[in-house]
């Protein structure tokens, strides 16, 4: 899933972050559901919480996704990917 999610990434343009769902049918085969570019950031919203799973805090996660953009805000690329 990982791989395909990658691809799914890259494939609709996206950068910096976006979520891939997918839903596991009862005989455990993932379905791809669709890219979701702009995942809630709330307490309760799955982003968070996926990133709490690898170890990324709010605050960390916070900062990973608002560096890219202002690093292309202030070098002057804000259309390049």
């Amino acid at each position: 899933m990982r791989q395909f999610s990658v691809q799914a990434f890259e494939a609709c343009g996206c950068r910096d972050f976006a979520r891939v769902d997918f839903i596991v049918c009862e005989r455990g085969k993932a379905h791809f559901l669709e890219v979701n570019t702009l995942p809630g950031l709330t307490g309760t919203s799955l982003l968070p919480k996926s990133a709490a799973c690898s170890g990324l805090g709010f605050d960390e996660l916070t900062v990973r996704l608002v560096e890219p953009a202002l690093e292309r805000f202030f070098s002057g690329s804000l259309l390049s990917a």
